[in-house]
């Protein structure tokens, strides 16, 4: 494969596989708008085809060269590889989007000197786009794709000079037995020592248990009085009384009773009727016995003519249904002519629309094939006019790029200057830090309310941050002691006012009802009085 050599140096590796991972949300953001742009969505294959070649194009392709990447491209799909060339190297509108993005991962230098390498291999991308234009816009006569057929490139192999050497076939080996090693020295001195305290040992053992006081050997419970013969005897005894077999003996038959059983009125009428429905049972078939004794040469007679005239009628059935097949099958035959002919007809008509239908079909593949030829010359038209378009833009950027360039190295050089002055002041402030650490160490050191321990807890402060916390907590304590105060103080100015409304509303409603019962004491009292005549009193 044309690939083969690119991928055994680049994307086979480790490390490659590790830099794409590395670079994973740089190559994301690239794809993101090139999807966005094209208003088009990826799927898993060629989103991992196109990661891969968006991380050779931006990162290696100064090491790979110009050459490779492009039989690494021509290897795919031209129809997948011409919007990816166009979007990286040819379209300024994904690549501004892009570089907004790779901004916010990566620093401003890093990101311009990725888009100055791109840029470097403007004219080779844009005259490979217009090789895969060729390929994917010109069709063929039956409208499909033919991709370029695979090369076989054989690989460069030297002739070796390595010369096998001659196999020598070793002899056999003959095992041999070593002798048996000579006893030069007789037994050592140990071994002798040793042997001997064996002997002293024997001896010993042999002459303590020859002595009547030791042999023979008795045991004190064998002297003892005891009694288990006689309990093994009673055991065994009672086991075996266990395992004897006792045959079972049968009662005597029990003689029949002699008494007679005395029946009830009710016991001897039901026997009764038992009795008189078998009897009746038994003259029913009697009777019927011989009510069916008769002569049946008539019932024979009229069986036979029954049966004759079954077979006439199952033999009319036969012959009707005979004609119905006959009929049946003829009516098919007819059927069938009829359809074939209405085939035949249908076939002719269908022929007929078919070769039309094939006809208009070849008359409009023509005019696709002229649209599309039109179409190409457009486009060719119109890529002309950009490519023009184009250079005039890209000479106007490159001066544009050239005056930037000069202006980053006048900056450049002005830093440069103003990081040896801060270098030359940093460089005086340390040899002073250092004259004054050696003079410090000489000092006797003093105490600091304003430093901290330096013990690396969490809390740690120093004694006077401490003491001004400290004050603050006592001023908030006191703060809260005195906003507590006036809140229980204003609670009972408003329970105090509360009773004394209270009090005044039932002081008047007493007043109120004290009025109320004296002037009826009084409205009483008048009725009480006697009324008085006048009339009578004047003498009138």
């Amino acid at each position: 494969m044309p690939m083969c050599s690119c991928l055994s140096t680049t994307w086979s590796t480790p490390t490659t596989l590790f830099s794409s991972s590395r670079y994973q949300r740089l190559i994301n953001a690239f794809l993101k708008h090139f999807c966005a742009v094209r208003a088009t969505s990826l799927s898993a294959e060629d989103a991992l085809l196109y990661k891969a070649l968006t991380y050779l194009a931006v990162f290696r392709l100064d090491e790979l060269k110009w050459s490779e990447f492009r039989r690494l491209c021509s290897s795919q799909v031209p129809v997948k590889v011409l919007p990816f060339i166009q979007a990286l190297f040819l379209e300024e509108l994904i690549i501004s989007y892009s570089k907004e993005d790779w901004l916010k991962l990566y620093d401003g230098v890093f990101v311009n000197d990725l888009l100055r390498g791109l840029r470097l291999f403007h004219q080779e991308a844009q005259a490979y786009a217009e090789t895969l234009a060729e390929a994917v816009y010109e069709p063929d006569e039956d409208l499909r794709y033919i991709p370029p057929p695979t090369t076989v490139i054989p690989f460069n192999l030297s002739v070796s000079n390595y010369t096998h050497p001659v196999e020598v076939e070793p002899e056999p080996f003959i095992y041999r037995a070593k002798p048996a090693p000579v006893w030069d020295k007789g037994r050592t001195l140990e071994m002798k020592r040793v042997s001997q305290v064996f002997k002293l040992n024997r001896t010993l053992l042999r002459e303590k248990y020859s002595d009547p006081r030791y042999q023979p050997f008795r045991l004190r419970t064998l002297e003892r009085p005891t009694n288990l013969e006689t309990v093994r005897e009673e055991v065994e005894t009672k086991r075996a009384k266990e395992c004897e077999y006792i045959v079972p003996k049968s009662g005597p038959v029990p003689s029949m009773p002699e008494i007679e059983v005395k029946l009830t009125t009710a016991a001897l009428l039901r026997e009764h009727s038992r009795f008189q429905k078998i009897i009746d049972s038994d003259k029913q078939k009697l009777q019927n016995l011989e009510r069916e004794l008769r002569d049946d040469s008539h019932m024979k007679a009229y069986e036979n003519e029954m049966r004759i005239q079954q077979e006439i009628e199952h033999c009319m059935d036969v012959e009707f249904k005979k004609a119905t097949v006959i009929a049946s099958d003829q009516a098919a035959r007819d059927s069938k002519k009829k359809h074939l002919c209405m085939n035949w007809a249908a076939a002719s008509v269908t022929k007929e629309e078919k070769k039309r239908i094939h006809h208009e079909h070849a008359m409009l593949l023509k005019n696709i094939r002229f649209a599309n030829r039109f179409r190409h010359h457009l486009i060719k038209e119109e890529e002309k006019v950009n490519k023009v378009k184009r250079n005039v833009i890209f000479n106007e950027k490159k001066n544009m790029v050239k005056k930037l360039n000069a202006e980053s190295e006048d900056r450049l050089a002005v830093a440069a200057l103003q990081r040896a002055r801060e270098y030359q002041c940093k460089q005086e402030l340390v040899r002073q830090l250092h004259f004054l650490e050696k003079e410090s160490c000489y000092q006797i050191p003093k105490f600091d309310i304003d430093s901290t321990g330096g013990h690396g807890t969490l809390s740690e402060m120093s004694i006077a941050e401490l003491r001004h916390r400290l004050r603050l907590a006592k001023l908030q304590r006191l703060q809260d002691q005195q906003r507590k105060h006036r809140d229980v103080q204003d609670k009972l100015a408003t329970k105090r006012q509360k009773l004394h409304a209270t009090a005044r509303m039932v002081s008047h409603m007493r007043q109120v009802t004290r009025a109320q019962y004296l002037s009826r004491k009084a409205h009483e009292r008048r009725k009480e009085q006697p009324s008085i005549d006048v009339a009578n009193q004047l003498g009138m």
